[in-house]
């Protein structure tokens, strides 16, 4: 065991040069915090929180215009340790993902003269990278979300 030990690099200590540029950092991501809660909360961006639903979602009402709807717009989401704050602080979730999806519909739009074009979402959970692709596209195509949840199919929004 002591030999595994010895072949073990030691952890050096962080140089003394490097101190102002991380503690500049440091103090730099936590005003941008500090901001980040206080536009929040007095509805300068993101969305605040309005209420709860009976399934047990939280209501988010968006404090301005952002991919995912106008200002005013309210999403019902689950307070989850991801998407919930997410969502509350910037008003976007995964937003290249939806720009991807968006680009992809467009095509597919196009390519289609004819016939309607429609987008299943199997698995969406809540369904907001399709809204946000949706919003972007602004065009006529159809959207269906499904949400397997415990092992059930659910229709969880129609666009």
């Amino acid at each position: 065991m002591s030999k595994f030990t010895k072949w073990l690099p030691a952890p050096r200590p962080a140089p003394r040069r490097t101190f102002p540029k991380r503690l500049t950092r440091k103090w730099g991501f936590l005003i941008g915090e500090v901001i980040s809660f206080i536009g929040t909360e007095f509805g300068f961006f993101g969305a605040r929180t309005v209420g709860v639903t009976a399934e047990g979602n939280t209501i988010l009402m968006l404090n301005k215009d952002y991919v995912l709807g106008r200002k005013g717009t309210p999403l019902q989401l689950p307070k989850d340790d991801v998407i919930f704050g997410v969502v509350k602080r910037h008003g976007f979730w995964e937003l290249e993902e939806s720009k991807f999806l968006a680009r992809s519909l467009e095509r597919a739009c196009r390519k289609s003269t004819t016939q309607n074009v429609a987008l299943i979402d199997i698995g969406a959970n809540t369904g907001l990278v399709t809204l946000q692709a949706m919003n972007l596209l602004k065009t006529k195509a159809k959207a269906f979300c499904l949400n397997l949840f415990q092992g059930t199919l659910q229709q969880s929004r129609i666009i």
